[in-house]
């Protein structure tokens, strides 16, 4: 079996990372009153209760079924998601509407922050196709 370990932390760590740039970006903008130190604290005590349920269902799963570990799985997923709203919303000091529409506009700022990233990205590998491209067309002219 075939484990790309650092994918794996890529796939737990980035959308952390991604929040809590994007909460940031947009709490800034409406007057919330933590800092990206503050976001990144309260998003990572807020994602504490997932990791203890993940690192307890390593044993619990030679006891329950697939059905019975997918209830237990959607309680944490439910328990961290909740844990990030009440995070957010004591640490800016919001209301339950204005946190609301920030935790929207959080997950709009993440979709908006990677399509950026993969359009920085697919430009760059454009960029080294035709730097490439160049350099053999160079080559080429110049062993005529």
């Amino acid at each position: 079996l075939y484990l790309n370990v650092g994918l794996e932390v890529l796939k737990a760590v980035a959308p952390f990372l991604l929040f809590a740039l994007a909460n940031w970006c947009f709490t800034s903008l409406m007057d919330g009153d933590g800092s990206l130190k503050d976001i990144f604290c309260a998003t990572a005590f807020a994602t504490l209760p997932m990791t203890i349920c993940n690192f307890l269902l390593v044993p619990i799963s030679n006891f329950v079924t697939l059905e019975e570990e997918g209830i237990y799985l959607g309680f944490s997923y439910v328990w961290c998601y909740g844990m990030v709203f009440l995070g957010m919303l004591v640490t800016h000091q919001y209301s339950v509407s204005k946190a609301i529409a920030t935790a929207v506009l959080s997950i709009v700022g993440m979709l908006v922050i990677i399509f950026i990233a993969v359009l920085i990205f697919y430009l760059c590998q454009q960029v080294f196709g035709f730097v490439s491209s160049l350099y053999t067309e160079i080559s080429f002219r110049l062993n005529e």
